[in-house]
């Protein structure tokens, strides 16, 4: 969209990642990013049964932030493009939001699915 940010700040945004990857791929000594992980057998389907810990809740923070920012970014330079590109923007917006009504719906409990993850 045409905005620069600082070099500092865009090895800044790699730190929260990396440190997520680290500690996903080494969970089973330490449980710090997931305090449990199994299947629900009482489904139709198998479905995952995660009980997140303190780095799973960072991590989605910044996720959603992320997102938030992306879709700040997208709806401020709305305002200053052509009908043809505002389609184009609006499009990318709904596919941001999507996902995080979906999730939104999940953790609450108001989706089908709810009462497989437990936070």
């Amino acid at each position: 969209m045409g905005h620069r940010i600082k070099k500092v700040w865009k090895y800044a945004l790699f730190i929260i990642p990396i440190i997520t990857i680290f500690m996903h791929y080494t969970n089973d000594t330490h449980h710090f990013y997931y305090k449990s992980m199994g299947l629900r057998g009482n489904s139709p389907f198998p479905i995952i049964k995660l009980v997140g810990c303190p780095w799973f809740y960072v991590h989605s923070l910044f996720l959603f932030l992320c997102v938030m920012i992306s879709i700040i970014i997208l709806l401020r330079q709305l305002k200053n493009s052509s009908f043809r590109f505002r389609m184009q923007i609006s499009m990318m917006v709904a596919g941001l939001l999507i996902p995080i009504l979906a999730n939104y719906y999940y953790i609450n409990g108001l989706s089908s699915l709810s009462g497989f993850f437990i936070l």
